[in-house]
């Protein structure tokens, strides 16, 4: 049977969804509660949420199917759409058990969600293959694929190893950047409202205005609360002037770079590249296994992609790495 999000208890359903994420492997923090709270918050304060529609099959009483979506206004278009907001897709998990009745719950699922937007875009786990599950969606829909790149460091290495691997220019600046500043990690374990507020400012002061609610700023800290996120600041003789924030949601095994805040004093002395080795180390320290910082690759070679993400990419590359492909798929009417 199914169960729709808004029907059911949300413990209960984020307790299930957690259960089909484990046994499909996916350990990405974008699709798991903390980060829906956030991303669900900044749908609504841009006014592009329309509903909420994830979901989750059973049989047997045993969940087999776990989807994460929302309905949203398309920024571009103004046409609705199924996927996860703010240009991300949504997720769609299938274990191996999914059969029978299963995938003419899911197939009819899908109708219904087509009747509400004209394309459903999803992702399936990294490194995950299409089981008969996903191959019954794929025979049933018209569809298009995409692939694409995420750059992600796997910390399960000494810190020696990883150091290695890092660019050879961005060694000395690292360097000079852990001498001439001083670090402060917010997690768990070192909860501070009054700094993570710092870290609004921050954000503030490089914005030149408020881009995000207040209550998505308070999802995030409660993110670190439930160790579902950490961040790290950096500063210099007064601990109240920032230079550099980062910000991570987090699972056990995965950590995404979520926001990157950077005073044009820490650009001049690249002091954001030792922030960034902080966090890379925080991961190895904790015993998360991938560091991903980079979740869509821009390449040199692509023409029609403003310079500042190729740049950002380029920079993100320099702490080395692996690339790790992506497939998102859209379904249309």
């Amino acid at each position: 049977n199914l169960i729709d999000y808004q029907d059911c208890e949300e413990t209960l359903f984020w307790e299930n969804f957690l259960r089909v994420s484990n046994i499909c492997k996916n350990f990405n923090p974008i699709y798991q509660r903390d980060f829906y709270l956030y991303q669900k918050e900044y749908c609504i304060s841009n006014k592009s949420l329309l509903s909420e529609k994830s979901f989750l099959i059973f049989k047997n009483k045993k969940v087999v199917c776990g989807a994460i979506f929302l309905l949203t206004k398309s920024p571009n278009t103004n046409n609705p759409e199924i996927n996860f907001g703010n240009n991300f897709p949504g997720i769609i998990l299938i274990s191996d058990e999914f059969s029978g009745d299963s995938i003419k719950v899911l197939q009819s699922k899908i109708h219904s969600l087509l009747e509400l937007a004209n394309k459903i875009i999803f992702t399936i786990p990294m490194n995950n293959i299409l089981n008969k599950g996903y191959e019954s969606i794929l025979n049933k829909f018209k569809f298009t694929q995409e692939i694409i790149w995420s750059k992600s460091i796997y910390t399960n290495k000494k810190d020696e190893y990883l150091w290695r691997d890092i660019r050879k220019s961005y060694k000395s600046p690292i360097n000079r950047g852990l001498k001439e500043q001083s670090f402060q990690i917010i997690d768990k374990f070192n909860l501070d409202e009054k700094k993570f507020k710092q870290i609004k400012d921050l954000h503030f002061k490089i914005s030149g205005r408020k881009t995000r609610s207040d209550k998505s700023w308070d999802l995030q800290y409660s993110a670190i609360k439930n160790d579902s996120g950490f961040a790290l600041t950096s500063f210099g003789e007064d601990k109240n002037d920032l230079y550099s924030a980062v910000y991570f949601y987090k699972t056990n095994h995965h950590a995404y770079y979520g926001t990157g805040l950077y005073t044009d004093y820490s650009k001049k002395y690249l002091y954001g590249y030792s922030i960034i080795w902080k966090a890379i180390v925080y991961c190895l320290e904790r015993n998360i296994t991938l560091c991903e910082l980079d979740d869509n690759v821009k390449f040199k070679w692509i023409s029609d992609i403003d310079k500042k993400l190729v740049d950002i990419s380029f920079l993100k590359g320099g702490f080395g790495g692996n690339l790790s492909a992506k497939f998102i798929f859209s379904i249309k009417r």
